[in-house]
């Protein structure tokens, strides 16, 4: 029998839903710190820490570990032919480069947040913050493309390709 609603994994749809919500606020905190006189650097700071470090890394941690090896093996063992099996692969290797240069750009973010929190130039700061905006508008908008190709592309897929069983295994493991 084949789960008609399955939404990948469930887990994966909830932290990637609040990683976005979350990438909004701290882009909303850091335009509020360019247009503010008062110093709003530990707010973005713990906004980027709450961002990156805690709910991007722990996607990051379940993607790269369960998922995305698991939908890579059940889409390909499943399609009706190679020529399906290599778009399913080609779909998911662009959201894995994309996962990796959202990785790399949480990072920078991180960076820039560390530099407006401990300078005590307030050029360099007003700097650092414009940057975490920008990046930040930059993430949001990565994380909302990964995500609509996923919600698009691979979950239909998947719950019409794997089974109902398959997709609770998966959902218990993550």
């Amino acid at each position: 029998m084949v789960n008609s609603s399955y939404r990948d994994g469930g887990g994966i749809t909830f932290l990637l839903s609040v990683t976005r919500g979350d990438l909004s606020n701290l882009q909303t905190t850091c335009f509020a710190r360019r247009h503010q006189k008062m110093t709003l650097d530990k707010k973005i700071d713990k906004a980027s820490y709450h961002v990156i470090d805690f709910n991007m890394k722990d996607l990051d941690t379940i993607e790269r570990n369960i998922f995305f090896p698991w939908l890579r093996e059940k889409l390909t063992q499943y399609a009706s032919d190679d020529e399906v099996s290599d778009a399913f692969a080609t779909v998911l290797d662009e959201i894995e480069k994309d996962r990796e240069l959202l990785s790399k750009l949480g990072k920078t973010v991180r960076d820039q947040c560390k530099m407006a929190v401990s300078t005590e130039n307030p050029v360099e700061a007003k700097e650092s913050v414009t940057n975490i905006a920008q990046m930040s508008a930059a993430l949001t908008t990565r994380a909302r493309s990964i995500f609509d190709r996923i919600e698009r592309l691979v979950v239909p897929a998947v719950a019409l390709l794997v089974s109902e069983k398959e997709q609770k295994y998966i959902d218990n493991k993550i």
